[in-house]
Parts: structure tokens; C-alpha cells; sequence
């Protein structure tokens, strides 16, 4: 594990070692983890204090382990995940988090190869300097996060880390939850596509369209589940509140807003698909 000296990592060599972030990346989980290396470390086991000796600068390094603090032991999680500090690993999930919640749709026609061929291209194009890769690497991949891009193209990148620029591509935070929700969204449109005319969602939206709050209201009772569509409903955009807000603004009539007043008084979150917006 590389020295660190500073917040930014202005002056620090890119890691070498790393261990990967989780496939369910959490910022309150590193939070607990560092409270929890700290009580090690204070306690004087051998494996916290190793983490210490690899992870942290010099002048840490030696220091009897009661004069540790949170912050170190903060340091050295974001050192093993090759961050250049604990702010810079904040700011990532941070980013990450934004990113994961910005609208999107999901990946249905794609595959495990197609995800492969991506990533190896990715590798491809780093080995060819590409620095438009460098920044997607700097934005999405921990040990390069925020680096400089000329430090960035001349460090060799692994296929995982390809794979994470990938995912990060499609606002997943994983490789693993890329192909997971992928495979369910393909399913999921391959059922749709047979079964489309004749679902709840369907009787729900004609009454919609018919300003049918008494039929609408009798539907929901039948059928809850379409209040809290799930996700990959959510991702797709069928959803009662997007079809209400869409209904609203083409037809600008007092009987679509009296649609969408009926789903936000049955608990619909009508502000959030118009954030989403």
C-alpha cells in the first residue's frame, strides 16, 4: 500500500493492492467498519494493527494504539480500498449514491457477453492511453478516483476495474447488481411483451384515461401492489404515477388532475416521478 500525506492525494502514488468496494457499496457500513477497526485497534489486535502498519503514513505508524483516533482508523479503510483519504472515499459514495438515483432505463437488451465485450474494450482502450477511459476510470474506479489523467493512462487497470466502469455506465453500483437487474429487466419485457393488454396496470390505465376515478379506485383496491410498482417497473417508467403526470401535461383537463390527486391521496409519491423529471 502506497504512503499517503495529504487529503487530496495531490502527492501520492496510485495503489497498487486494493481491495474491492462490496457488490452493495454503503458509506454507513464503512462508517460502522471504522468504529469497529478502531475498538481493534485499540484493544492491540494483531491484524488491526497490521492494517495500520500497511495502510498508514510513517508518522501513524508507530504510535501506541491509545493515541489513535476515529480518523485513522477511517484513513486506513479508504487506504485498503485505494482511495488517497477518508474524504475522498466519502466523496465518492456520495457520487455514487446521486448516480445510482438519477433517472434512468435499464439495460434489458443486453447480456453477460455484451457486458464482457464492453469491459474488454475498456481495457483495450486504456492500453491504448484513450483519455476519455482515464476519466470514466478517475470518476468510477476507486484507486483512480480524481487522480490526474496522465497518472491514470500510464497505470495498468485490471479486468474487474473494467467491469466497474461498465456498471458505473449504467448508474449500477457493481458488476454484480449490473447483471442482476439486466437479467431482470429482460425478463421482465419479455413478459410484458405477451401478457401487456391484460395486466392490472393495463385496466388501471384505461380507467386513467377515462378519467374513471370510480373504476380506478376499485382496481387499486384489488390490486395494492400497483401503488409500489417494483423496481424495474420504476426504472422502465410504468408506473400509475408516471402515466397520471404524463396524462396531466397532454391533456391539461380537470379530470387527469383529478387522476393524479386520487393516486397521491392512495399514497403514490407524485413529487418524486416529478423530481425524476
Amino acid at each position: 500500500m502506497s504512503r499517503t500525506n495529504s487529503t487530496t492525494g495531490g502527492g501520492d502514488a496510485i495503489a497498487r493492492h486494493v481491495r474491492a468496494l462490496p457488490s452493495a457499496p454503503s458509506l454507513e457500513y464503512e462508517r460502522k467498519e471504522a468504529k469497529a477497526l478502531l475498538r481493534l485497534i485499540r484493544a492491540g489486535d494483531n491484524d488491526a494493527l497490521r492494517r495500520v502498519h500497511l495502510a498508514h503514513p510513517v508518522f501513524r505508524r508507530d504510535r501506541p494504539p491509545r493515541e489513535l483516533r476515529l480518523a485513522d482508523a477511517q484513513h486506513v479503510i479508504a487506504r485498503e480500498y485505494g482511495f488517497a483519504s477518508w474524504p475522498r472515499l466519502v466523496e465518492y459514495f456520495e457520487l455514487m449514491e446521486r448516480h445510482r438515483r438519477a433517472p434512468r432505463h435499464n439495460s434489458s437488451d443486453d447480456g453477460m457477453e455484451a457486458f464482457e465485450r464492453h469491459a474488454k474494450s475498456i481495457v483495450q482502450r486504456h492500453e491504448r492511453k484513450d483519455p476519455i477511459v482515464a476519466r470514466e476510470l478517475a470518476a468510477f474506479v476507486p484507486r483512480f478516483f480524481a487522480r490526474p489523467i496522465t497518472e491514470i493512462v500510464a497505470t495498468p487497470i485490471t479486468d474487474d476495474e473494467a467491469r466497474l466502469v461498465v456498471a458505473r455506465q449504467r448508474r449500477r453500483v457493481s458488476w454484480d447488481e449490473l447483471v442482476e437487474r439486466a437479467s431482470a429487466s429482460r425478463a421482465w419485457m419479455s413478459r410484458t411483451v405477451w401478457d401487456r393488454e391484460h395486466t392490472p396496470f393495463a385496466r388501471a390505465r384505461a380507467a386513467m384515461r377515462a378519467h374513471d376515478l370510480d373504476a380506478l379506485g376499485t382496481i387499486l383496491d384489488e390490486e395494492p401492489e400497483l401503488l409500489a410498482p417494483p423496481l424495474v417497473e420504476r426504472e422502465w417508467r410504468q408506473t400509475l404515477a408516471s402515466l397520471a403526470l404524463t396524462l396531466e401535461c397532454t391533456e391539461r383537463t380537470a379530470g387527469a388532475r383529478g387522476v393524479t390527486d386520487l393516486l397521491a391521496s392512495r399514497g403514490v409519491d407524485v413529487q418524486q416521478e416529478l423530481n425524476a423529471r
